[in-house]
């Protein structure tokens, strides 16, 4: 599946399994993933495709994307705060 920005992931293996994550990019065949927690803005976590699942679509995140406004770690706890997330 191609996951695209903004859409919220679940990481299905490693010692993160179960925790959700934004779609912050893509490096190669990598997904780069941020919580707010974890993993900063500054700092994504970089893990293979198959070893997601995608939970849905964050309209909040998107919007913001679209219009061009700032989005900080704290931000995206917010969002992720009615997710279950580690």
């Amino acid at each position: 599946m191609k996951f695209e920005i903004a859409d919220i992931v679940v990481s299905t293996a490693g010692r993160d399994m179960g925790c959700s994550y934004f779609v912050w990019g893509h490096e190669g065949n990598k997904i780069l993933l941020v919580n707010g927690r974890s993993r900063k803005i500054n700092n994504p976590k970089r893990k293979n495709e198959k070893h997601l699942v995608f939970k849905q679509k964050s309209i909040h995140v998107l919007d913001k994307i679209k219009n061009n406004e700032k989005i900080n770690d704290s931000f995206l706890r917010k969002v992720l705060s009615a997710q279950e997330n580690c």
